[in-house]
């Protein structure tokens, strides 16, 4: 409650208390009444203005912060980049910042007007710190030649500055690659002026040979191990270059993150530490912004992956680092005030946007870690007086976030009590309701967009894309509130000035009459059943719109969910807009004519409408096809229609010449044209294909074309095969197997592309050889291929995350059931993957209590993964590991009930795992162990005797599949 009042704070007003603030000293200071505030210092420094910008822009004049970076140009005069030509502004990037014009604004008598001040970025000016040393440095590492490296050492070597402890660890690693007698005499001159400059600061050669033997890991992780287990005083950009590369284990992500938190406090909080510490850390330069912004950057791109739960510890260290730069300055000092105002503007204007990007898996569950790390940052926008000011992508960000939330109980409210007309008015149940104003159900999206009017931001397509999903269309008119994670990518500083200059008046008209094809998109997408979404569809295309690829994705993705509900038999009990899935459509009041004509036609034949209209499918659109192709063969003809390269084709498909080798490759610049997210993408596709076993009787082998196993004697039920298509891709008859070869032979990092391959494992009678049909051994061959796999799978450097061990776990169980009392070679089988699983099992509950808000569990673990593994132990009588893991969520309970609060089915999966703990250990000493540790949690209840045969007579052991499926799947993802 707190965040939301303080981001109320944020708007319009908070504009008033800086301006009277930073004009309190009789100084001119102009404020942007829209996107943009640019403060006008008039206080001259070597001849020139500073100029500072709240909001997006840096002081000019301060070269640590952005040197060169911008220029200012009197109210009066056009910009650079309105009104020149390319050429003219190619001729001002020619000039460095030193030798440009200034102009006084002193002496333009425009200072006094009323007017919007901005400055621009030259979006064509190349990089300043293209040739920095850490760039240079980093550029070397990413070089896998030696000899490569010794060359681009030796092109770089005299333009880099000598003292600097990036150059001087980069000659180190130089140096370590060749002999000392080969050194020439640049090597022994920069080694002397090295040791000169490391003497001065108090290190000497064995502290750069030691950071050049950390970053002489073979892979991150390596890095990251070497890091921790030697001194910690180490400079700052070794940490930054660390994190430039993916790291996989979560662990080391884990130190590395505690890492960083005490390196902050170190070289940020100097004046607090003891002499013997401040003489330690005077050895190395303090933090400067820019550096804290790369280091923050680069923590939350490494937790998005594969540890979104540390978003809010990393966003932590926002308040502490602004806290600090406020304590550092003078209060007497108006001037200093003013700059340290200014960077603490541009600090969380710059991170509140990086909190907004999406988690790499399960996006939309991990947004609760989003938002709990954006409301630390706008509790400190709010703290200070006057707010620290936000711009624009910061109110879109915050935006954005709730966008894609799990919806308030009073959001799912409003969503369930609306009228299946359209517009979806609200329907009024009681008296009160009846009382209710229409703002009362605004979602926190559309409240949020209402305050970045209200702060004098013009609203954009893009933010009609954001108000369309929010439940509210742009004439006030609801729609349906849809969950959706909304990518936002900003246009280059050029593109923006040029738009700045339009009157918000023609601006605002052109968007009300504009045919923007994904504000379209969002429309359809707000609907709630197929006829809905059509008739958007329609409408647009009447108006005289052109649609693009995301609009057609956008109706792709309804058909596809209702072909899905037509097959689902489990009713949909969600609120309209929580996933991808659609309602019936109500037509019982509709002729048949009318039905006719607003029936919407079937995916392919509006595919085929794309491909007419020359869209050829690429990026999401591509994958979301290939994903739910109804066969095999249709994916492929999405990848051929795409463009992909045809020896790229034939590599994922095996080809039709059964003369090529399963190990032949095409060029490895071939080979990148395949995407991790694709290649995942195709091998879900064919394991969703791979032939099942069903038993079945003779009457229903036409009716669902399946082919009959040969007995010698007929039988009232037999087996059967479900074979999907007859490929004429000979390798794609045995998919599993060539989705097993296409991610060994490529070393895929992508983990989503490996569970796909453990999901076909799992499913019950997979026909891996058609001689074990309905034998045991069928069973115990999949649990050996899956091992095969994990084998290929930890070989790459990854980990399983809780997902990928409830997969593994779904397969042993089938294997145990079946063989659990055959023979002794199963038990021995057996004894070994129930190994397997508890080694597995040890890395991810692996727990270490650590200050400044670091996560003490490694991984969000949730109720359907114990059960899983908890059905697992109890099939092969293992009860002591039972009552290990029941003590081991007894100690992390409060971690576990937070984790598992986003899902629908978590009290029912919690009842599931204790109804399993108590039936493993029945009637045996562990039962008492158990309930007595259940009975000291007040939410938990010890499971009954009725628990206990319910659960094995209708959910034992595979009737709660399902229930996991829903419990891991995205909310959108159509079951």
């Amino acid at each position: 409650m707190q965040s939301c009042l303080e981001f109320l704070r944020l708007g319009r007003p908070s504009l008033q208390y800086a301006k009277s603030f930073l004009g309190s000293s009789n100084k001119p200071v102009k404020l942007a009444p829209r996107s943009r505030a640019t403060i006008v210092s008039r206080s001259i420094h070597k001849g020139r203005v500073r100029v500072q910008s709240a909001f997006e822009g840096k002081n000019v004049a301060d070269p640590d912060i952005n040197p060169g970076r911008r220029r200012l140009h009197a109210p009066d005069e056009k910009p650079p980049s309105v009104g020149h030509t390319s050429k003219d502004r190619n001729l001002l990037t020619r000039y460095p910042s030193e030798k440009r014009p200034w102009i006084d604004p002193s002496k333009t008598g425009t200072l006094d007007k009323i007017s919007v001040w901005r400055t621009i970025r030259l979006g064509n000016r190349p990089p300043a710190d293209l040739y920095s040393p850490p760039v240079v440095l980093a550029k070397y590492l990413d070089l896998e030649d030696v000899q490569e490296k010794q060359a681009y050492w030796r092109e770089v070597r005299e333009i880099l500055p000598t003292e600097s402890l990036p150059t001087i660890v980069l000659h180190q690693l130089y140096i370590n690659s060749i002999s000392k007698g080969d050194w020439d005499d640049h090597d022994h001159t920069f080694r002397k002026s090295a040791v000169i400059y490391l003497t001065s600061r108090n290190l000497d050669t064995e502290d750069v040979e030691r950071w050049a033997w950390i970053l002489s890991g073979d892979t991150p992780d390596q890095r990251v191990e070497r890091l921790i287990s030697v001194s910690s005083d180490h400079p700052t950009f070794l940490l930054l270059e660390i994190l430039r590369r993916h790291i996989k284990l979560v662990a080391n992500l884990k130190k590395l993150l505690l890492y960083a938190w005490n390196l902050l406090e170190a070289r940020s909080l100097q004046k607090s530490l003891s002499p013997e510490s401040k003489a330690m850390t005077a050895r190395f330069e303090q933090i400067h912004d820019h550096q804290f912004r790369i280091l923050i950057s680069r923590l939350l791109d490494q937790s998005r992956r594969i540890w979104p739960v540390a978003m809010l510890s990393v966003a932590n260290m926002v308040p502490l680092y602004v806290q600090h730069l406020r304590d550092s300055s003078s209060p007497d000092l108006h001037e200093q005030a003013q700059r340290i105002y200014v960077r603490s503007c541009n600090m969380i204007n710059y991170l509140l946007p990086l909190l907004a990007l999406p988690a790499s898996i399960e996006p939309l569950k991990s947004m609760v870690h989003n938002w709990s790390a954006q409301k630390v940052l706008l509790n400190l926008a709010g703290k200070y007086d006057p707010p620290l000011m936000l711009e624009k992508n910061s109110y879109r960000a915050v935006i954005r976030v709730l966008t894609a939330s799990k919806k308030t109980s009073r959001e799912s409210h409003a969503a369930i009590h609306r009228l299946r007309s359209w517009p979806p008015w609200r329907m009024a149940q009681d008296g009160m309701d009846a009382q209710r104003a229409p703002a009362d159900d605004f979602s926190r999206a559309v409240v949020a967009l209402v305050r970045s009017k209200e702060a004098g931001f013009r609203e954009t397509s893009f933010d009609q894309r954001l108000r369309i999903l929010g439940g509210q269309e742009l004439d006030g008119t609801p729609t349906i509130h849809t969950r959706k994670v909304v990518k936002f990518r900003p246009k280059p500083s050029y593109e923006r000035g040029e738009a700045s200059v339009e009157s918000a008046d023609h601006a605002q008209g052109h968007l009300q009459q504009s045919l923007d094809p994904n504000a379209w998109a969002a429309r359809v997408e707000a609907t709630r059943d197929v006829r809905e979404a059509w008739r958007a569809f329609v409408s647009f295309t009447d108006r005289g719109g052109k649609p693009n690829q995301s609009l057609f994705m956008a109706m792709f993705q309804k058909l596809d969910s209702e072909q899905a509900r037509q097959g689902r038999k489990t009713t949909y009990n969600a609120a309209p807009g929580d996933g991808k899935e659609v309602l019936p459509v109500l037509d019982d009041n509709m002729s048949d004519f009318f039905k006719l004509h607003s029936q919407p036609p079937a995916l392919g034949v509006l595919y085929q409408h794309m491909l007419s209209s020359g869209i050829r499918p690429s990026g999401q659109c591509l994958g979301f096809l290939v994903r739910r192709a109804r066969n095999s063969t249709l994916g492929i003809n999405y990848l051929r229609d795409s463009g992909l390269h045809p020896l790229a084709l034939q590599y994922l498909t095996g080809g039709q010449d059964t003369r090529i080798s399963p190990s032949h490759q095409p060029p490895q610049k071939i080979l990148s044209t395949i995407g991790d997210n694709l290649l995942g993408d195709f091998i879900h596709l064919i394991c969703r294909f791979a032939p099942r076993a069903v038993l079945t009787t003779s009457e229903e082998f036409g009716k669902y074309k399946l082919k009959p196993i040969q007995l010698k004697k007929p039988l009232p039920t037999q087996w059967a095969v479900q074979e999907f298509e007859r490929t004429p891709y000979h390798r794609l008859r045995d998919p599993l197997r060539q989705a097993s070869r296409l991610l060994k032979n490529g070393k895929v990092q992508f983990r989503p592309a490996w569970y796909s391959l453990f999901r076909g494992l799992a499913r019950r009678n997979v026909v891996l050889r058609m001689a074990l049909i309905g034998d045991p051994q069928s069973d115990a061959l999949a649990w050996k291929f899956t091992v095969s796999v994990l084998g290929n799978f930890h070989e790459c450097g990854l980990e399983l995350d809780p997902y990928g061990f409830m997969i593994i776990c779904k397969t042993f169980f089938k294997f145990a059931e079946a063989t659990h009392d055959v023979s002794e070679e199963h038990r021995v089988d057996l004894a070994e993957g129930a190994q397997i699983l508890k080694d597995e099992f040890a890395k991810l509950c692996r727990s270490e209590a650590l200050p400044y808000g670091i996560p003490t569990l490694l991984h969000a673990m949730k109720w359907v993964v114990l059960h899983s593994y908890v059905r697992c132990l109890g099939m092969v009588g293992h009860r002591e590991e039972v009552i290990a893991v029941l003590e081991w969520m007894f100690q992390h309970r409060e971690e576990l009930e937070q984790y598992n609060m986003q899902d629908r089915n978590a009290r029912t999966m919690l009842k599931r795992t204790l109804t399993a703990v108590r039936i493993s250990c029945y009637e045996t000493e562990y039962e008492n162990k158990a309930w007595e540790l259940v009975k000291q949690v007040d939410t938990w209840r010890w499971p009954r005797e009725t628990d206990m045969e319910l659960y094995t007579g209708i959910c034992y052991p595979d009737s709660d599949e399902a229930a996991e499926a829903d419990e891991y799947s995205e909310p959108g993802e159509a079951q």
